[in-house]
């Protein structure tokens, strides 16, 4: 109700958003209660933002009053005021929960010119001060030039602050043309119940994040359920909207004290309402992991298959340090974490290519020439990192052998590219790769077992994608001196789905060599160091 001094207006054209696109112009601020512009005639768009400090709670409010679309001439004046921003961002939940951290994005498509994206993020400071409050102005008519999209997101839970929750809310909505009323009310039934169940050998300080996205978010996506000074290993239960459209990926960084290293990344999926999902990240042992899409996300960038071969041309894409769920890979480990990686790859016998991996920091990424015909294809990639990270599956060599002959015309579906880097191309062929599984019976979030009896799940089959033939052997075999001595394990089980029985004695760490080989000759050896611990005390 009164003019303004210092807060922000946001303009921008809505007949073609490269006239005028420079953020410091299209930022202005206010002087009493005047902010001024220069721009050429035209139609246009604008976000007043406007912050109402609040001392004594150490926090504040934020209102955004957003004028859809309005024409420009001369000495052209329009009103924005904190006074239109009625709608506060609110979740209404079944459960008692607090409001962490909410998002509002906001994507603005003009006539011509690529859509332009404004965002919001409030979250608390710390255990003891409260999220802001943000208020968004309703509109009723959509834009008559362009589109107009929102996507709002709100993580909820049981403290102020994420790492003390014992459950979390993830929400979110979208709306095209108008901007609704930003009060939500979450039906229980309508939400999936995930229990994330993050492993770690030792005791470290990360974060942990749940991601939410919509198809039409352009830029970065803002997410929610995102934990800093998460305690690992642990679990979490989180309740996730199953909004239509909506995505959610799930990431976790092992160790923030040292560069952001470790971890796993999941890959994006959709859930059901009612939906129950147990998702275990890290859990041992870690090896390399080929891609894999776990579910058509529309607007999600295509994932690049992990051997594929284009004419020629072979090109390689796995990642160093994965667990064994179908759609997660390792994070990555950086300076100072030591990480070393090599490969070598042989068509009939002949090296075409190899070498150490430089700056190598566990996604593995290469292309090798083969020969014209078929001919039989050896991939060899060793990959290591320090103990003092991860002193569990430090180090991981893998062989694949495989027929590979040219498939002319051949075309991956849509999701899926045969390039690294997001670029979109589909004419190649995907190698019937052998991929590995693991399952260690009764492992605890740390990677420890009880000593005695041990029991390993052993999945064999193919890369995604690929057309492999019946899986026809297979065996898995054990080390407790770090691979001097091998013993063979009791395998029970046929057609790639196996169990691994043995015994390990108390407080050994458990190397594992596993084998398999199909109908067409292709076979893969791997070979995990100190893949777990036999030594569960409770």
């Amino acid at each position: 109700g009164k003019p303004d001094t210092g807060d922000t207006v946001f303009l921008f054209n809505a007949d073609n958003s490269s006239l005028f696109d420079n953020p410091l112009q299209s930022m202005g601020t206010f002087v009493n209660g005047v902010a001024k512009f220069s721009v050429p005639p035209g139609n246009y768009w604008a976000v007043g933002d406007f912050v109402h400090k609040i001392p004594k709670r150490q926090t504040f409010d934020e209102y955004l009053d957003v004028l859809p679309q309005f024409a420009v001439g001369n000495g052209t004046t329009v009103h924005l005021t904190a006074q239109a921003a009625t709608s506060e961002l609110k979740m209404v939940t079944a459960k008692p929960a607090m409001e962490q951290i909410a998002t509002f994005q906001l994507t603005r498509y003009a006539a011509a010119g690529p859509p332009v994206t404004t965002g919001w993020i409030e979250t608390d400071n710390s255990p003891n001060i409260p999220a802001p409050s943000l208020f968004i102005s309703p509109t009723k008519t959509s834009p008559a030039i362009g589109k107009l999209a929102t996507a709002t997101t709100a993580q909820l839970g049981t403290s102020t602050f994420p790492a003390g929750s014992k459950y979390v809310y993830g929400v979110g909505f979208q709306s095209t043309g108008t901007i609704p009323s930003q009060r939500h009310v979450i039906s229980q039934a309508s939400l999936a119940t995930v229990h994330v169940r993050y492993y770690s050998a030792v005791k470290s300080l990360g974060v942990a994040g749940t991601f939410a996205s919509f198809p039409f978010q352009n830029a970065c996506p803002l997410g929610v359920a995102v934990f800093f000074g998460e305690q690992f290993p642990a679990q979490l239960t989180e309740y996730l909207a199953t909004t239509p459209q909506l995505s959610w990926e799930t990431q976790y960084i092992l160790n923030s004290g040292q560069d952001f290293s470790g971890g796993e990344v999941g890959a994006p999926q959709i859930y059901l309402p009612g939906q129950h999902v147990t998702d275990n990240l890290g859990a041992y042992p870690l090896h390399p992991a080929p891609n894999y899409v776990v579910a058509t996300v529309p607007g999600a960038a295509p994932v690049q298959a992990s051997a594929s071969r284009a004419g020629n041309t072979l090109r390689l894409f796995m990642t160093a340090f994965s667990d064994s769920v179908p759609g997660h890979v390792g994070q990555g480990t950086f300076p100072p974490v030591k990480t070393s990686g090599s490969y070598a790859v042989t068509d009939n016998g002949k090296q075409v290519a190899g070498g150490t991996l430089k700056n190598f920091f566990g996604q593995f990424s290469a292309s090798a020439p083969l020969s014209r015909g078929s001919s039989f294809v050896q991939l060899t990639l060793k990959s290591s990192e320090a103990a003092s990270l991860n002193p569990l599956s430090t180090a991981a060599s893998t062989t694949w052998i495989w027929e590979s002959s040219p498939k002319p015309g051949a075309k991956l579906p849509a999701g899926w590219t045969c390039l690294p880097g997001g670029q979109l191309d589909t004419a190649c062929s995907v190698e019937p790769l052998l991929t590995l599984r693991y399952g260690v019976v009764d492992e605890s979030l740390g990677g420890t077992t009880s000593p005695g009896p041990q029991v390993i799940k052993l999945s064999a089959g193919h890369l995604q994608l690929a057309k492999g033939s019946e899986i026809t052997n297979a065996a898995l075999s054990v080390s407790f001196d770090g691979g001097k001595t091998w013993h063979k394990a009791t395998l029970t089980g046929s057609n790639g789905s196996y169990a691994a029985s043995f015994n390990a004695p108390a407080d050994s760490l458990v190397s594992l060599r596993a084998t398999a080989s199909d109908l067409q000759g292709s076979q893969i050896t791997e070979t995990i160091t100190n893949a777990y611990q036999a030594a569960f005390h409770g």
